[in-house]
C-alpha cells in the first residue's frame, strides 16, 4: 500500500466524522467502526503495517476499551457505560487501522491528509455559517 493510499483514511474519516458532530452520537459509530475495520483489514492484507513496532498503541487502545467496558460494573448508569464502550471500540479500530496502514514514509501523507480533512471540515462549517448570516432560512448549526 502506497503512502498516498494511507493518507486517504484521515482524508475521508476526519471530515466525515466532523460533519456529524465529531462522531459524538452513537449512530455515527455504526458506520465509522466498520469503515475503520475495513481500512485495518486492507492494511493487513496489503502490507502488514507497523503493528510490530506499534504494539504499545494497540495495547493502550484495547486497555481503554477493556477498562471502559469494565466500568459498567461500578457505574451508576451502566447503559451509558456500554455506550462509551461502543465508542471505545471505534477508537481501538481507528488505532488498529492506522497501525496496519502505517509504514516508513507515510508520516508526511498522514499529516497532510489530516490537515486537508480538517481544512475541508472548517470550510464546510464556515460556508454553513455564511449562509446563515445572509438570511438563508436554514436552522443555525449547533456546535
Amino acid at each position: 500500500v502506497s503512502a498516498l493510499a494511507v493518507g486517504a483514511v484521515p482524508l475521508v474519516l476526519v471530515p466525515a466524522l466532523g460533519a456529524v458532530q465529531g462522531g459524538y452520537l452513537p449512530d455515527t459509530w455504526v458506520w465509522a467502526t466498520p469503515l475503520a475495520a475495513w481500512a485495518a483489514a486492507f492494511g493487513a492484507l496489503y502490507g502488514g503495517g507497523a503493528l510490530r513496532r506499534g504494539w504499545p498503541w494497540a495495547v493502550a487502545a484495547l486497555g481503554l476499551l477493556g477498562w471502559t467496558a469494565l466500568s459498567t460494573v461500578w457505574s451508576a448508569h451502566a447503559s451509558q457505560s456500554w455506550l462509551e464502550a461502543r465508542r471505545a471500540v471505534l477508537y481501538a479500530t481507528v488505532v488498529l487501522a492506522l497501525l496496519m496502514l502505517a509504514r516508513r514514509g507515510a508520516a508526511r501523507p498522514l499529516v497532510l491528509a489530516t490537515h486537508a480533512g480538517v481544512s475541508l471540515l472548517l470550510l464546510y462549517a464556515l460556508a454553513r455559517l455564511a449562509n446563515h448570516a445572509v438570511g438563508v432560512t436554514e436552522e443555525a448549526p449547533r456546535y
